[in-house]
């Protein structure tokens, strides 16, 4: 991703952003975040994953680890299957053969 030299970074860990920014970034990138990952080591000297991330002002690095780009991955697929079924039940007319 590149971004403007004055594009400040900032990092977020993933589950305190507001649901509209999660949402925002779920819409991104729709077949999952784990092969976006970037490593880095902060300033604590702890090794680190994130998700690079353009916002409108800045550049987020949103903070996650393997796993957790999987698991939130995983779940939206199960809410949206969950959402087809439930629309299929609804209106059986629209059901496929």
């Amino acid at each position: 991703m590149n971004r403007p030299v004055s594009q400040p970074s900032v990092i977020k860990d993933y589950d305190k952003l507001d649901v509209s920014f999660q949402e925002r970034i779920r819409m991104a990138f729709p077949l999952g975040f784990e092969d976006h990952l970037v490593k880095f080591t902060d300033r604590a000297g702890n090794k680190v994953s994130a998700l690079p991330f353009d916002g409108d002002a800045q550049h987020f690095l949103i903070r996650m680890t393997i796993e957790q780009a999987q698991y939130l991955f995983a779940d939206d697929e199960e809410e949206q299957e969950e959402e087809i079924e439930n629309d299929l039940s609804t209106n059986p007319e629209e059901q496929l053969d």
